[in-house]
This record gives C-alpha cells, structure tokens and sequence, in this order.
C-alpha cells in the first residue's frame, strides 16, 4: 500500500444520495463509472488549479461509458473536484494556522532584550 506524505490529497468521498440513481445502471456500467471516477480523483489529487474540465475528462475516461453512465460521472466528478478545492482550502488554512502559532511559539520564547 502506498503512503502518502506529501500532503496531497488521496481520497474523494461518495456521497450516499446518489445510490438509488446509480442503482438504476446495469452493473457492468457502475464499475465502469467507478473505475472512471478513480482514475479522475487521481488526475485532479494533485492539481490545486483545477478549473470546470470536468467534461473534457469524461470524454477522456479510460474506461467507456454509455451516456447515462457519462452523465453521472459529470454530477460526480464536479463532486469531487468541488470537495478537492475545497480541501486544499483547508488544507492552506490549517498551515497558516500552523505558522501563525509557530511564529507565536518562537516570539514568546525570545529572551527579553531591553
């Protein structure tokens, strides 16, 4: 397994409301739409500058898909990339933070020069 310590992103959630659509595909279409939604979450994990190409990389999926199939893999890449942007936000706010207390911590430690 491969451990990431580069602090990029390595996950993307599915979210629970999409179930009963997505059980409407013929099963061999769901692997295909998630296969497909792995390879796009791996594209755009390390990519902070991610603007809407979401159908540019539908259309360059490795696996095909049948246009229902592709139709979900837009809603659910423009998921991703949404929660992607916005965990690299978090992720930027946290390291601020870090930094803020960090400056804190070493100002406070400073001896007094009076």
């Amino acid at each position: 397994m491969e451990h990431r310590t580069d602090n990029k992103k390595n996950s993307f959630q599915v979210y629970l409301d999409t179930y009963f659509h997505l059980t409407r595909l013929p099963l061999e279409e769901r692997g295909a739409l998630f296969t497909n939604l792995m390879w796009y979450a791996r594209q755009t994990a390390d990519r902070e500058d991610l603007g809407m190409d979401v159908i540019y990389a539908a259309a360059q999926a490795p696996e095909p898909m049948a246009p229902a199939t592709r139709m979900a893999f837009c809603f659910m890449a423009e998921t991703i990339q949404r929660d992607t942007l916005r965990w690299y936000e978090k992720r930027d706010n946290y390291r601020k933070s870090a930094r803020r207390r960090e400056e804190r911590r070493r100002a406070g430690n400073m001896p007094f020069q009076g």
